[in-house]
């Protein structure tokens, strides 16, 4: 004789369904932070489409757009800062026993933080390549901004950052993990000081002040953030 056991609450039966779909590994908690980022982009570029944020008098509108790929790219370097890190770390080692076991289990996930680096990341890149964009189709409508310079570090930049992109993949991070790392150091460290030069660039093409721009100060936490192991901070 075999007994089965049968569970009479339909709320149970789909919420382990649930439980199911939300814990398989494509679904984990990297790739919805990587989802996340995702999702929040596309909501604000549709929102600027309905607003004409990204359009402005038959051109577009470039500092908003350079705003999104500095924003985005601000959070992927920034949530990788070691000091950052430790300070995730602690925060999620402080959390009483006795709060609800799925806010601890939650906690206990904060090493998934860098689904927030490849999102931002990758997500900013693509902003950074849509300014790009957005740059070439301005200058060949006829305007004056941006100038020559500002155009051609726009795209070497963005040439770079889908390098360490594609350097970052699965298969090919695995199988030249030394060259990965090289490129993502020594490119990551072109890139910013490329994106020095870019700010500088615009900054004189709209006969603006550097210190009043967001990018500059964003820059400067950017660059402190970055070289701060080697600081006695």
């Amino acid at each position: 004789m075999s007994t089965q056991t049968v569970d009479l609450d339909p709320r149970a039966g789909f919420a382990k369904r649930v439980r199911r779909i939300t814990r398989h590994p494509s679904l984990m908690e990297y790739r919805r932070l990587v989802f996340l980022v995702v999702a929040v982009n596309l909501f604000v570029f549709a929102i600027g489409l309905r607003d004409g944020r990204w359009l402005s008098d038959g051109a577009f509108a470039l500092a908003p757009i350079a705003d999104m790929a500095l924003i985005n790219l601000s959070l992927g370097i920034l949530i990788r800062q070691q000091r950052v890190v430790n300070i995730l770390f602690w925060l999620a080692t402080r959390i009483p026993t006795s709060w609800p076991l799925w806010i601890r289990w939650g906690a206990g996930k904060v090493f998934h933080f860098g689904g927030l680096h490849s999102g931002g990341t990758v997500v900013g890149t693509v902003w950074f390549g849509f300014l790009l964009f957005a740059m070439a189709a301005n200058r060949i409508s006829g305007a004056a901004i941006p100038s020559d310079v500002t155009l051609g570090l726009s795209a070497v930049m963005v040439g770079l950052m889908v390098l360490m992109i594609v350097s970052a993949l699965g298969p090919i991070r695995a199988r030249f993990h030394d060259v990965f790392e090289r490129i993502h150091r020594f490119v990551g460290w072109t890139v910013l000081a490329l994106f020095w030069a870019q700010t500088m660039s615009m900054t004189r093409d709209v006969g603006g002040s550097l210190t009043e721009a967001p990018a500059f100060w964003m820059l400067c936490l950017i660059t402190l953030s970055i070289v701060s192991p080697w600081l006695t901070l």
